[in-house]
Order: C-alpha cells, then sequence, then structure tokens
C-alpha cells in the first residue's frame, strides 16, 4: 500500500528552494542552479516520490485532479505569460491567497500572495491536487497556523527590508547633497 503525500509535506519539501534563482526551463535535474515554476512543482513532487509529475504547467494542469477549494499543497494555475499557452503559471499553494512561487526571469523562489479575482496574466484558472497527494482538515489547519506564523515573519522582515531601504536612499541623498554643496563652493 502506497501512502498519500500530504498537502503539508508539500509545503514544507517546497520552503526548501525559496531563495533559488528563477531560471526559465530550469527543472529537477539541477535545482540549485535555478527553477522555473512548473521545475518547481516537478522538483518538489520528486522529492516526495511522486515521479509522474509532467514538466510544464500545462501538462501538470492535465495531470493533476481538479479541485474547487485548494488547500495546503495543492496547486493553482495562472493563465501566464502571452507567449505561454494557458495554463502558463503554477504555485503550490501554502495556505488559501498564499503560494510558494517562481515567477520570471530575475527573481527567485519566493512566497507570494495571489487572487481569485486576478486579472491578465495573474487570472486564476483554477485549482488541482497532485496525483498521490492527499489533504485532510487536521493538515490544513496545521498548514494554515504555519502559513499564517510564516506570512507574519514574511511581513516583519519585508517592514525591516522596506525601512533598510529607505536609510540607505536617505543615506546616498545626504551624501549626494554634500558633494553638490562641496563643488557648489568650489
Amino acid at each position: 500500500m502506497t501512502t498519500k503525500v500530504t498537502g503539508t509535506r508539500i509545503v514544507q519539501d517546497a520552503r526548501r528552494y525559496l531563495g533559488i534563482p528563477y531560471k526559465y526551463g530550469g527543472g529537477p535535474a539541477n535545482p540549485r542552479a535555478g527553477l522555473d515554476c512548473s521545475g518547481l512543482v516537478q522538483r518538489v513532487a520528486f522529492d516526495l516520490g511522486i515521479n509522474s509529475c509532467p514538466r510544464t504547467s500545462e501538462e501538470q494542469w492535465t495531470w493533476c485532479q481538479h479541485v474547487t477549494t485548494p488547500g495546503p499543497g495543492d496547486l493553482v494555475f495562472f493563465v501566464g505569460a502571452e507567449m505561454d499557452p494557458s495554463p502558463g503559471h503554477v504555485g503550490i499553494v501554502v495556505v488559501p491567497g498564499r503560494m510558494i512561487d517562481a515567477p520570471f526571469t530575475g527573481s527567485y523562489v519566493q512566497t507570494a500572495s495571489y487572487s481569485k479575482s486576478g486579472t491578465g496574466i495573474n487570472k486564476v484558472v483554477g485549482y488541482g491536487q497532485m496525483q498521490g497527494a492527499t489533504s485532510s482538515p487536521a493538515s490544513q489547519s496545521s498548514a494554515s497556523s504555519a502559513g499564517a506564523i510564516q506570512t507574519l515573519n514574511e511581513g516583519v522582515a519585508g517592514g525591516i527590508a522596506t525601512g533598510a531601504a529607505a536609510f540607505v536612499i536617505i543615506v546616498i541623498a545626504v551624501v549626494a547633497f554634500l558633494v553638490l554643496a562641496a563643488f557648489s563652493l568650489l
């Protein structure tokens, strides 16, 4: 008998890849070199023994079991970029409204918000559960608590980063002012 993978385990494994750079076409063979959205999903599935997970978001949409209400570890699919057939983007749900995402070139695997009412490339196509995965009320409430703590921590870290960035901007402005003032005295 095969044990199904819980949504909580999917989220825990996906968190291991936070901070990995986004790389278009980046997949599970060498995840530290970079991952794209569907490569992240496939890498996490492979980590947990779900070896049937296909490579692209379009194939993953067809492969997964569609659900109407997402839980931790489920997949959220988006229209995506114009050059990709829909769904052209996928993320891993932490809690409804929050996902682990590999968004675009120049970014990295991160947690992000999403909204069912998104538009354009951010329009949600639907939700799916990985084959071989299961969600239970217990895992959902456990992941919800962990997700709420993670969201709080990210908010605090974001506030600190914003404050640090503002401080750097002020220092640069003061230095620029002093340099200009020194040149005007010459």
